[in-house]
């Protein structure tokens, strides 16, 4: 929005006859626009009233990618986009133009499903809106990490674990000859249930969450396969999406670096 916000920062200086700093143009809460400059600066050094200033100012501005600008408490000038130009300008220009790569790093993580179950409508939400970020961010010059963090120690995925030890047998093979994580979820989701109805069963699943975390016995072989399964049926939906990441973050690689 840089293009944007210098129009409205050259308007301002071409009306008001001053100077006027970048950092001076805020970002309100959305209910007060895209924009908003606070006139009251100006207005001391012209010495004159902040919100008459601001008046006279508001009718004299003319620009295409502002729907309307409101006056608002002692003096702001709030800008509100009109966002189908402004987005129809973004969409229509030319990607190659202008863009100059920056030497800085961001990280977008994103998606970061429990890796027990398919991903669901939650968190594909999540993994859009958080490819979108890192498109734009490339787009906008920076280079861009995609990290996808796996949270394969908690309850959920012992849980798994326990019902892949003791309740495999509710899946039907027809359900077992579908994909991994369609499976998987279908255990997690009987597992809950007879642990809901059998809830002394709970500290056998505080037992295997304990040897998951110590690693190298049965239990934690056996959740890193279920893990791998699952994972596995996650990324080909998000691949068939379009959505692709730079590295799988797992917490049991932090587990083993931090003790």
């Amino acid at each position: 929005m840089n293009d944007i916000k210098r129009e409205i920062i050259d308007s301002l200086e071409h009306k008001l006859e001053i100077g006027v700093d970048e950092n001076d143009i805020e970002v309100p809460s959305a209910e007060y626009g895209d924009f908003a400059y606070p006139v009251m600066k100006a207005a001391g050094k012209k010495e004159e009233n902040p919100r008459k200033l601001a008046e006279e100012v508001k009718q004299k501005i003319d620009i295409d990618r502002v729907r309307k600008i409101e006056v608002a408490g002692p003096g702001y000038l709030n800008f509100f986009l009109n966002r189908e130009s402004h987005a129809s300008k973004v969409l229509n220009s030319n990607i190659k133009d202008g863009i100059e790569r920056k030497d800085e790093k961001v990280i977008v993580e994103h998606t970061s499903p429990n890796p027990n179950k398919p991903l669901h409508m939650g968190t594909m939400r999540a993994a859009v809106l958080g490819d979108t970020i890192a498109r734009l961010g490339d787009y906008s010059g920076y280079e861009i990490e995609v990290q996808n963090f796996m949270n394969d120690l908690g309850r959920q995925i012992a849980k798994i674990t326990y019902g892949y030890e003791n309740l495999i047998e509710r899946i039907s093979d027809d359900d077992r000859d579908k994909k991994d994580d369609f499976w998987i979820g279908l255990l997690y989701s009987e597992t809950g249930n007879f642990i809901d109805q059998n809830p002394g069963e709970e500290e056998e699943v505080d037992r295997i969450i304990q040897k998951m975390e110590e690693a190298g016995n049965k239990y934690a072989d056996l959740k890193d396969s279920l893990v791998e399964k699952s994972l596995k049926g996650q990324l080909q939906t998000a691949y068939r999406t379009n959505i692709f990441y730079d590295f799988l973050i797992f917490e049991r690689n932090i587990v083993e670096y931090v003790f």
